[in-house]
């Protein structure tokens, strides 16, 4: 395994050998890089590789770049290939932090010298505006991948393959009889969310898919956020990005002690907030912010709230076994699954017509 010191070691020769000049110059310690690691979430490592400040540069390579190396639960090439061509799509279009090139197992970008929001903060007023604003203009994007929204089966038959892959050793956790005491025929339940899903009437668009606070920075201006992460990033449906979205705001993965999370589903946004959200959301999107649209936008997103559950109870299950970060995989599965289950019966009871497999949805009073 690589310590910590060898890669912030590789860090350096790396950017030695996509940059060159100035970089150059840490050849037989002439001067020194510094190089620091940052959190990177689940799924990638991040280091901020910079040159001194009074060091002069000689063309136009970056004094600070972060390098972002694929973690184990990213997934396979074509996904990590994907998530390179989006990222470099939305940095040209000024979406996003520069793209300045790939390296085998990882990328270049800019590095923007700000933080990501907190949990709790997703709930401000002025964030909240300005995130249903950026996942707005995100919806309107037109990008070069495929359209269709299958981006829940893909997901869940990617993990799928993961957890068949290694179902003996995942028999031996003592989690696993916890989740299989939950009863749920898996293949079942995705066949029967992919038909309401697709019997929902909601939209498709350019979806983030993970919205959550690490993947929101405060920009350089006063007050802007930006939206960065993009290994998720496809069309599906616009009410699932809003309700992972809204998920998120109860989940908080900034904890030094195992699980690593927390979950919290009383801080889902109350009534008033989500009808603010919608309303910012449907003006940016350009659609008159009507009762009638805020409904509807308000019923698709119940519904969906069943798909990121799901998903990321999958995903986590994919990787409780391949991925060396420190998270509870298995205990976030068991909530997420837990929850979905939760969310299936109020909606059972509180709206029927919504899971209906063979009907778009009706009208429906919030």
């Amino acid at each position: 395994m690589t310590t910590q010191q060898e890669q912030m070691s590789k860090c350096v020769v790396l950017c030695q050998e996509h940059f060159g000049g100035a970089w150059n110059k840490v050849l037989g310690g002439m001067i020194d890089a510094t190089v620091k690691p940052l959190s990177g979430g689940l799924s990638n490592y991040l280091y901020i590789a910079s040159l001194p400040d009074n060091l002069q540069l000689e063309g136009k390579e970056p004094r600070k770049v972060l390098l972002r190396f694929y973690g184990t639960a990213q997934g396979d090439h074509t996904t990590i290939l994907k998530d390179s061509l989006v990222f470099a799509l939305l940095a040209d279009r000024g979406l996003g932090p520069k793209f300045y090139g790939c390296f085998a197992g990882g990328r270049f970008e800019e590095y923007i010298p700000t933080t990501s929001l907190k949990t709790h903060e997703l709930a401000y007023p002025t964030h909240m505006m300005k995130i249903a604003n950026a996942m707005a203009n995100f919806h309107l994007l037109d990008m070069p991948l495929c359209k269709e929204p299958n981006y829940l089966s893909v997901k869940i038959t990617k993990s799928r393959k993961e957890v068949d892959k290694h179902m003996q050793a995942l028999r031996q956790k003592p989690l696993w009889k916890d989740i299989t005491s939950l009863n749920l025929d898996f293949d079942k339940e995705l066949q029967w969310l992919i038909k309401v899903f697709s019997n929902s009437g909601s939209s498709v668009r350019f979806c983030h898919n993970d919205v959550q606070e690490g993947n929101i920075l405060r920009g350089s201006e006063a007050g802007e956020l930006l939206l960065i992460d993009f290994e998720y990033a496809a069309y599906n449906y616009r009410a699932f990005d809003v309700a992972n979205h809204f998920l998120e705001w109860c989940y908080c993965y900034d904890i030094s002690e195992p699980p690593y999370f927390t979950q919290k589903l009383e801080n889902y946004p109350k009534m008033d907030q989500q009808k603010v959200f919608f309303h910012h959301y449907l003006e940016a999107c350009g659609v008159e912010p009507t009762e009638a649209e805020i409904q509807k936008l308000y019923l698709e997103t119940q519904l969906f709230i069943l798909g990121p559950h799901f998903v990321w109870a999958f995903w986590s299950l994919g990787s409780a076994i391949t991925s060396d970060m420190n998270f509870g995989y298995l205990e976030y599965a068991l909530v997420r699954l837990k929850a979905y289950q939760e969310q299936k019966e109020f909606l059972q009871k509180a709206y029927p017509f919504l899971l209906q497999t063979d009907k778009h949805m009706k009208d429906g009073e919030i």
